[in-house]
């Protein structure tokens, strides 16, 4: 049984990373704002680095793409980690979920966060393809229907997450409802 100072000290440690995951998706937010601020200026000076025979502007989206990535990385491994004290705390609400329960809620906040993850890298990804000369137009076509296909068969998932608990809702309340008929 967990003593006073360990519920402290994961308090403690659950505000910490709570922090820092709201730090980094700031940060993140501030370099995609960047991103978008700064490349048309970039491109416009068109300027190649001569060593690598590669635009400006295509080394800075490159680079700032990177970040980007390595950031979703992190925060994500940072709210993974936090999935246990969410479900923790969903199921001192609802005391009745069984273990059932709780995968299909942490399934869910996994959908849900890789649906963040990509509407998130896909707005980062978008401008440095579309960027590539002849192919760029190709993937900037692309890559949306791509995605488009992964958010439904998500949104199917969830669906069925749903849909799962709905029925299971559903028959609890007609064996409630039999056993008032019956009395």
């Amino acid at each position: 049984m967990p003593s006073q100072g360990d519920d402290k000290l994961s308090s403690l440690k659950l505000r910490l990373r709570i922090t820092r995951i709201l730090s980094k998706l700031l940060i993140l937010v501030m370099l995609i704002l960047l991103g978008y601020i700064l490349m048309p200026y970039f491109q416009q000076l068109n300027i190649m680095i001569p060593i690598i025979n590669m635009p400006l502007v295509t080394l800075g989206s490159v680079t700032i793409l990177a970040v980007v990535g390595i950031l979703l990385y992190r925060i994500l491994a940072d709210t993974l980690l936090l999935l246990n004290p969410i479900s923790k705390a969903i199921r001192v609400i609802f005391r009745k979920m069984t273990m059932d329960h709780v995968t299909l809620v942490k399934r869910a906040i996994y959908d849900i966060l890789f649906l963040i993850a990509l509407i998130i890298t896909l707005t980062a990804l978008l401008p440095v393809v579309s960027a590539f000369p002849v192919i760029g137009i190709y993937f900037a076509t692309g890559l949306p229907l791509i995605a488009l296909a992964v958010v439904i068969l998500i949104f199917w998932d969830l669906g069925k997450i749903l849909y799962s608990e709905v029925e299971q809702l559903a028959e609890i309340l007609a064996e409630k409802l039999e056993s008032i008929n019956e009395e």
